[in-house]
């Protein structure tokens, strides 16, 4: 039974710009569609928005996204402003590792030490990268991983979706072989079809039709080939020897579900025009409001169900 006492968001997710670099086939930018421009707002700002979600909320986890948010420049001084305004803030941010020298910058920074980098690598084949990303750039992806890899063990996954089939499982063993010769964890996603990805992925896939998802069950099986065992207690788990995976099924949509699932309530701070909890489970607009006052909206919004939920139940 979910509790029917106001939920509390403790994960503040900053899209910090909706552009990229790249244009991997399977990606839905966060949501929100393509043509969507960023909002340049300056490092001020966001300071301001985690200030308040700390006070009001007791906000315990900051995650940076994007679009590719080394591609802004406010990145490295956004990330320093936070470990030094909030040294118990769980800090991190999601990249493509395509642009080496920034991450050097981050990773030689002492002050930044313990920020969490998720890199999303797709596949270690430097064709296959440039199929799934499409472009011809991805060296500088190759070189990141390794420096990655090596220079910041503890801190860094590697996030890869898995596209199903013969192809996906060549792709994600890639990844998983790098991964474990440097003992880097893994975050094995299901591919997700919608509305904002679904005709590239048909691009990509040169398919028709949409494919049925492949769905977790077809990632433990390949891990379960590989070696890799569950880790009891430990939901969505595996591991062989001393290196871990975790299996993500990124299709759970309903914001309920998922707190039921994974006992936490993100909100999605985007530098364009929303304000978005649980994937866009609900949403508010901060075009005419103060981002402060959308995402005090927003929360009421998901308290207001999830106190109905507990209400219906018996």
């Amino acid at each position: 039974m979910v509790s029917a006492s106001p939920i509390i968001p403790r994960e503040l997710r900053l899209v910090l710009t909706n552009k990229c670099n790249f244009a991997c086939y399977f990606c839905f930018n966060e949501g929100y569609p393509k043509e969507f421009r960023s909002v340049d707002l300056a490092v001020v700002d966001y300071l301001m928005i985690v200030r308040q979600m700390v006070s009001e909320y007791g906000l315990k986890k900051v995650r940076i996204s994007g679009g590719e948010p080394l591609v802004s420049p406010i990145l490295p001084s956004l990330l320093r402003e936070l470990r030094t305004t909030w040294p118990e803030l769980d800090v991190g941010f999601t990249t493509n590792a395509s642009l080496p020298h920034i991450l050097k910058e981050i990773l030689l920074d002492t002050d930044l030490g313990d920020v969490k980098i998720n890199a999303s690598v797709h596949s270690v084949d430097k064709a296959r990268l440039q199929a799934i990303c499409r472009t011809e750039n991805v060296g500088g992806v190759l070189y990141s991983l390794q420096s990655l890899a090596e220079s910041a063990a503890g801190r860094v996954k590697f996030n890869c979706v898995y596209t199903g089939g013969p192809r996906g499982d060549e792709d994600a063993m890639t990844v998983l072989a790098l991964a474990e010769e440097f003992n880097v964890t893994v975050k094995l996603l299901c591919l997700n079809v919608n509305p904002y990805n679904q005709e590239d992925v048909l691009s990509g896939l040169a398919i028709k039709d949409v494919p049925a998802k492949p769905g977790t069950d077809a990632i433990y099986a390949l891990a379960r080939s590989l070696g890799y065992q569950a880790i009891p207690g430990r939901q969505n788990e595996m591991r062989k020897g001393d290196h871990c995976i975790e299996v993500v099924d990124c299709s759970i949509s309903d914001p309920i579900a998922y707190y039921n699932n994974f006992r936490t309530i993100r909100i999605y701070f985007n530098s364009r025009v929303a304000v978005t909890g649980e994937f866009d489970g609900f949403c508010r607009s901060f075009s005419r409001l103060s981002p402060i006052t959308a995402i005090r909206g927003l929360v009421a919004d998901i308290s207001a169900q999830f106190t109905r939920t507990a209400e219906q139940e018996p």
